[in-house]
């Protein structure tokens, strides 16, 4: 939403597509779940989305910011810090009796059976963003659809299972298909358009043929799927200018 106000408004777009992946954008919208002196967050006060948390401006801010932002190593050195402890913190809480949430992993929680109080606000400010940048591209006189980008194991049978076996023996109930309903669920509700590839994909017969093998991120084969598809449909649905 902020980089849409930001940058995205000054082209004067025609169709804006967001690409949502369930792995990572719900927990990135929380600050309970994944924090950082280079990004922003909201939350939800009395209804309205409430910006709580600017990056820091100060000299020690922007050199975190540049670091974290544009060198890749220091980066991922940073995100595994941040998600090491979100993860610690989460186990605190729960031995201090409190609401256990030691089990929901930064990135797998999202599709544990249950949430917690921590998820469900993350998912609350997710959608509620959705909503407003829909509301803002189309008030700008531009058309707006959602993307939901498809991982192993939402689709892969095998890696589903093995997901859900691992997730099984902790005591932890999971359901794979828990993110991509909701999102329907909620963009349903305010007749926001979304394409589900994760449903396309998991019928698909070449489904192997569009992962990297042993890596799960999109092959060749995958990249070219999914381009042609998108193409085709913004096409049968007259969404391109």
């Amino acid at each position: 939403y902020l980089a849409y106000m930001v940058f995205g408004r000054k082209y004067e777009p025609d169709l804006v597509i967001l690409n949502f992946l369930a792995d990572n954008d719900v927990a990135n919208n929380s600050q309970k779940l994944e924090s950082g002196p280079s990004k922003p967050f909201f939350e939800i006060r009395d209804g309205e989305l409430v910006l709580t948390h600017r990056p820091s401006k100060d000299a020690k801010g922007r050199l975190m910011s540049f670091i974290t932002d544009y060198l890749v190593l220091p980066r991922f050195l940073y995100l595994k810090f941040e998600t090491a402890k979100a993860r610690f913190e989460q186990a605190s809480r729960g031995s201090a009796g409190g609401e256990s949430d030691a089990g929901l992993n930064v990135r797998d929680g999202v599709y544990h059976q249950d949430y917690d109080q921590t998820w469900q606000e993350a998912w609350d400010i997710t959608i509620a963003l959705i909503r407003k940048l829909a509301e803002q591209v189309m008030a700008d006189g531009a058309k707006f659809i959602v993307v939901s980008f498809p991982v192993a194991r939402q689709t892969v049978p095998e890696v589903r299972q093995e997901f859900s076996e691992a997730n099984t023996k902790r005591g932890i109930p999971v359901d794979m298909d828990k993110p991509e309903e909701l999102l329907r669920q909620s963009l349903q509700e305010s007749d926001i358009r979304l394409v589900s590839l994760p449903q396309i994909f998991t019928s698909h017969p070449r489904l192997r043929e569009f992962y990297l093998e042993d890596d799960w991120h999109f092959s060749a084969a995958g990249h070219e799927f999914v381009a042609t598809y998108l193409t085709e449909y913004l096409q049968e649905n007259n969404l391109l200018p």
